[in-house]
């Protein structure tokens, strides 16, 4: 079953952010992973996210996932993540049970 990684971005600096974004994407694919989703906060619906932007990355399973964000390729790039931007990174996992 698909896993998901959303992350939650509050960004500090545009600049070093920049460098993060050309440098990960090519990371996510190596593990078999996608782009779902991009984007800035447009409407709080309910309660206060703290947050101005998501991304929704698509793995084919949670090893794949797991070896994404553990990799030597990705962990090369979290200085700089965390140095540009505040993050919260949480993996959820599809099940079948409806």
């Amino acid at each position: 079953m698909s896993s998901f990684i959303i992350l939650q971005v509050d960004v500090k600096d545009l600049n070093k952010l920049k460098v993060y974004t050309e440098a990960a994407p090519a990371t996510v694919t190596a593990y078999n992973g996608s782009l779902v989703f991009r984007g800035n906060v447009s409407e709080v619906v309910f309660g206060n996210p703290g947050y101005t932007f998501a991304v929704v990355l698509k793995f084919p399973d949670a090893e794949s996932a797991s070896n994404w964000y553990e990799s030597d390729e990705y962990q090369n790039l979290i200085e700089n993540r965390d140095e540009s931007a505040n993050v919260i990174a949480t993996r959820y996992d599809e099940f079948d049970f409806f």
